[in-house]
């Protein structure tokens, strides 16, 4: 892209400088002028074009940047929700063992344990 427009801007120039010695009114001045239009249109696509292409890159990098956040973001989120599930089954899971191993000999003396071994009972 650098060569064409300094290809364009060399252009630009030459035509300016031949532009500079020719005679107001003639033929050869209008064509030169409608050359050096035809020259700075060109020159402004091609500057609307090089923006584009740099608003495309920085949308694509915007992109990333934000998927890249969603991810981690998702990383932590699992990470979470498997801290929320496990770790109460795992301490109840604990004390309930604690509760059954103090309680072998047949006696149930806590009520949550009444409780529990009632809810089963009733099940079957």
């Amino acid at each position: 892209m650098d060569i064409i427009t300094n290809k364009l801007d060399d252009g630009i120039i030459k035509h300016l400088d031949e532009l500079m010695n020719l005679d107001p009114g003639s033929e050869r001045m209008d064509s030169v002028v409608k050359d050096l239009v035809q020259l700075h249109k060109l020159r402004i696509d091609e500057k609307k074009l090089d923006l584009e292409i740099s608003k495309a890159e920085s949308e694509v990098s915007d992109k990333k940047s934000r998927l890249d956040i969603d991810r981690k973001k998702l990383f932590v989120d699992i990470g979470l929700g498997a801290a929320e599930l496990v770790l109460p089954l795992t301490l109840y899971g604990v004390l309930s063992y604690i509760g059954f191993a103090r309680e072998f000999d047949g006696v149930v003396s806590s009520d949550t344990l009444k409780r529990v071994l009632n809810s089963i009972r009733s099940k079957k």
